[in-house]
C-alpha cells in the first residue's frame, strides 16, 4: 500500500485581489487540478511521496510559474514561493 503526504497551501490576497470575493483560483499538481483555493485560506492535498509541481491558476492565460517541490512521508521540502498574483 502506498502512503501519501499532505501538503498544506495557503493563499493570501493583495491589491485588488485582496477582497474574500474574489474568483477561487484552481490548483494544480503535476498539471492536473486537485482543488481550489480563494483569498485567505489555506487547503490540504494528499500527494504521493516523491517530486512533484505545482501551479495555482486562474484562468487560462494567468497562472503562476511551476514550483517543484518533493514529498516524503513525514515532510515535504520546496520553497516558501509566491504563487501567482
Amino acid at each position: 500500500m502506498t502512503m501519501s503526504t499532505t501538503v498544506k497551501l495557503s493563499r493570501r490576497g493583495w491589491g485588488s485581489s485582496h477582497s474574500r470575493h474574489a474568483r477561487p483560483w484552481k490548483v494544480e499538481v503535476d498539471g492536473k487540478t486537485v482543488g481550489t483555493i480563494s483569498n485567505e485560506e489555506t487547503v490540504e492535498l494528499r500527494v504521493e511521496p516523491g517530486r512533484h509541481a505545482l501551479r495555482v491558476r486562474s484562468m487560462r492565460f494567468l497562472s503562476s510559474p511551476e514550483k517543484p517541490f518533493e514529498a516524503t512521508r513525514d515532510r515535504w521540502s520546496g520553497s516558501h514561493a509566491t504563487l501567482g498574483h
